[in-house]
């Protein structure tokens, strides 16, 4: 069993909490999904891996996880984090050791940035917003690459072959939007 550093803060009660948050984020209508796990016994972290639908900012389940925090014990620290989609194991499962070791952009981050900013337009009021930008990629036609549709043989065409092959040589299995993840 671990020490804790937060006195007071049991193992059993970060997970109580845990499973308290899940629950309360599960019963919205504005989350599509979520992960609620317990990071640091020790330091009586939970992070708290949110999938909204885009109807309601992110910052309000935040004050939602502080007034349930509120009941449990105040030295609970937890972090939630906005997350496009939830990684999952090759079983279905969520992949908890891959969430993990997604980039978090943290207060201290945003902070920085806006001090940065602040810097360059010391006349104006600055507000740092965190959000997620999506771009769709559209598939690439033979024309964009430069090359003639493949109405002729590759050995009609060695531009065009080589070109196919280096293509063929980097591609990998996954899926056909979002992120790639790679299973261990």
């Amino acid at each position: 069993m671990a020490i804790n550093s937060v006195p007071g803060v049991s193992l059993e009660e970060l997970s109580d909490t845990a499973r308290a948050i899940h629950a309360m984020l599960m019963s919205d209508p504005a989350v599509r999904d979520c992960a609620v796990v317990v990071e640091s016994e020790r330091d009586a972290l939970i992070r708290v891996y949110l999938v909204g639908t885009g109807t309601r900012p992110d910052r309000q389940f935040g004050d939602k996880i502080d007034i349930l925090i509120a009941r449990f014990n105040t030295a609970i620290d937890v972090q939630l984090i906005a997350v496009s989609n939830l990684p999952l194991t090759t079983q279905g499962k969520i992949d908890t050791p891959l969430l993990s070791k997604l980039p978090i952009i943290d207060g201290q981050t945003v902070a920085a940035c806006e001090h940065q900013l602040h810097e360059l337009f010391p006349n104006s009021t600055i507000s740092v917003d965190i959000t997620e930008r999506r771009l769709p990629v559209s598939p690439l036609h033979c024309s964009d690459l430069g090359i003639a549709p493949l109405q002729t043989s590759r050995a009609e065409n060695p531009a065009g072959n080589a070109l196919l092959n280096t293509i063929e040589q980097s591609e990998t299995p996954g899926p056909a939007s979002g992120p790639a993840i790679i299973h261990s």
